[in-house]
């Protein structure tokens, strides 16, 4: 096993006011020379001063306090507080590299040389996150904490046509910053950027009516990755859509709203010829129509001979 790995810096906030933020981020840089790594198992161990010691892990996935994914940033929120006083933190890292090795088999008397991928440690390092302190600690307390901000919205498809529909994806935020499971998302949409970035609730909420796959009342848990399609509405032009996300948790303590993702639409009429039923429906319709004047015209004729036919002597 090399041992080339650093753990670069690790901070967090030196204190913390229990009555107004329950909560600390957690940082920890890891770096191999001069690259950041991003393939790495961190955590971080959280120590009262009674002892009691938490192990969190911390992530890199561009969600909750990470904000930006794959920059060798690891980070999380620590809300498991016990007391007031002072806490002791220590980051524990192990990073891996992807290594290939060949596995030559025999198969219906031919040798085939199987090529596979095995992640394997590469180092391991321990570092020290110093010391914070908390004041106001209040056991019990009322929910207060939003779900976090959602900062990778992003679509990942979208239709052409007039009836077009959009798939969005996201990273699941939780109920209390990123822990737990949130209780609702608020999707909203407009064609005006004005009015997503300064007036998000004025913008036209996406409904559930809208919705073709997913859902937005059902939340998966903080860190997994959200998909949604939805239909938009009918048009016949070239059009922008601005989206714009923000979580709710069952207190109805809401998050921020996140990053706005937007997509350029463009209009392309229908070409496509009518379909085979259509122009049966539309044959029978003229042959129907054809046997009334045949019809009428064979009438006409034996009115005319019965009319003949009585006026000869």
């Amino acid at each position: 096993m090399t041992d080339l790995g650093t753990v670069n810096k690790v901070a967090v906030n030196q204190a913390v006011n229990f009555s107004t933020t329950p909560a600390l981020a957690i940082y920890a840089q890891v770096q191999q020379g001069y690259e950041s790594v991003c393939d790495a198992d961190v955590e971080a161990i959280i120590t009262d001063e009674q002892g009691t010691k938490t192990t969190i892990s911390l992530l890199d996935n561009g969600s909750g306090s990470d904000l930006m994914r794959a920059d060798g940033v690891f980070s999380a929120y620590f809300l498991q507080f016990t007391s007031n006083g002072r806490y002791n933190v220590k980051v524990n890292v192990v990073g891996y590299e992807l290594t290939e090795t060949g596995n030559t088999i025999g198969i219906a008397k031919r040798n085939v040389t199987l090529e596979e991928e095995e992640a394997v440690p590469s180092f391991m390092r321990t570092a020290s996150g110093g010391m914070f302190e908390v004041a106001n600690y209040q056991p019990n307390a009322p929910d207060s904490i939003a779900p976090s901000r959602i900062h990778d919205l992003t679509y990942t498809c979208f239709s052409y046509h007039a009836n077009s529909t959009i798939s969005l994806t996201w990273t699941a935020v939780g109920d209390d910053l990123d822990q737990g499971t949130a209780s609702r998302y608020e999707l909203r949409y407009t064609t005006t950027f004005s009015v997503i970035q300064y007036n998000f609730t004025t913008a036209q909420i996406v409904s559930e009516n809208q919705t073709v796959i997913g859902n937005l009342s059902s939340i998966a848990t903080a860190g997994s990755t959200e998909s949604i399609t939805i239909k938009l509405p009918a048009r016949r032009m070239d059009i922008v859509y601005y989206f714009a996300i923000r979580a709710w948790d069952e207190a109805d303590n809401v998050g921020d709203k996140s990053n706005i993702a937007s997509v350029s639409i463009r209009y392309i009429p229908d070409t496509t010829p009518p379909s085979e039923p259509t122009n049966i429906a539309l044959i029978v319709g003229c042959s129907c129509a054809l046997g009334v004047v045949l019809m009428a015209a064979v009438v006409a004729v034996a009115w005319w001979r019965n009319a003949k036919s009585s006026n000869e002597p």
